[in-house]
């Protein structure tokens, strides 16, 4: 309990001064970050199919993110956020000659040195796994790989779309996703984080002979395994959103929810009032 307040007042001081990258949005008090990122998604589609441009779309899957971060990498990160030198040597100190025994028959294991993943449910984690990260979301943003958008009078470049681990690439290529997703292969090898290919999915249109062509290309691949593409009529969930290649964002999935819920507030042995208070 002392260590979680400590890190507590750790984590406040670093959320009021921590500057991530802005396509980052997970673990941000002050930003309704999954609802950011999906309307920016679903004016970017909007925007390709009504500019007849290409659009290049991949939901990556990390696998077990939380878990995979090294500790060392993660300590090498700080000084990249211009943190005093006290403040790392704390973080430092935090997550260095960490150790866990197994109890089995009574019996101990001998000590085992614990070297990645950050710790759950500690007030810092959510913040560092942010600092973590930030190097692959800079290295897309300067890639300049990813999708013009024209924000007031000046245009900004899109490749990432972030919310904690639940990333999303965009690219107005197809050739320019295979540079993003080169980038995130170099980070993943880098930082020890793994890619699970079966999960992660993408699409791609593109306008040609007056007519736009949908998955037209070879699949992209992370080293030899291929990333499958969304098949036509077929949605992707990312952030609680079934996104549509082709429509967009979907919301046939959240109409049958509420009807469901809605029969079930009918059906329950609740008086009026109490019926409405819940819907």
């Amino acid at each position: 309990m002392l260590l979680r307040l400590f890190t507590k007042i750790l984590a406040k001081r670093l959320s009021e001064t921590v500057e991530i990258d802005p396509r980052q949005k997970g673990f941000l008090a002050a930003t309704p970050g999954c609802n950011e990122n999906i309307v920016i998604l679903k004016n970017i589609i909007k925007g390709a199919k009504h500019d007849r441009k290409d659009l290049a779309v991949v939901f990556v899957d990390l696998a077990k993110a939380f878990n995979s971060v090294g500790h060392k990498l993660l300590i090498k990160s700080l000084p990249s956020v211009k943190f005093p030198k006290a403040f790392v040597r704390l973080i430092e100190d935090l997550y260095t000659g960490n150790t866990t025994v197994v109890e089995g028959n009574g019996n101990l294991t001998t000590p085992i040195t614990i070297e990645r993943g950050i710790k759950q449910g500690d007030p810092l984690s959510p913040i560092l796994f942010n600092i973590a990260l930030d190097p692959l979301v800079c290295s897309l943003a300067r890639a300049n790989s990813g999708v013009s958008m024209p924000p007031d009078s000046r245009r900004v470049n899109c490749s990432t779309l972030a919310f904690a681990d639940d990333i999303a690439l965009l690219s107005d290529s197809h050739t320019g996703m295979a540079r993003n997703l080169k980038l995130l292969q170099a980070y993943c090898d880098h930082t020890g984080l793994n890619i699970n290919t079966v999960k992660t999915k993408g699409f791609h249109f593109t306008f040609k002979n007056k007519t736009f062509l949908y998955n037209h290309f070879a699949n992209w691949k992370l080293r030899d395994e291929s990333i499958a593409y969304i098949p036509p009529d077929n949605t992707e969930k990312y952030l609680g959103s079934r996104i549509d290649p082709w429509a967009g964002v979907t919301e046939v999935e959240w109409e049958e929810k509420l009807k469901s819920w809605v029969k079930g507030i009918q059906a329950a042995p609740l008086r009026p009032r109490q019926r409405l208070e819940i819907l």
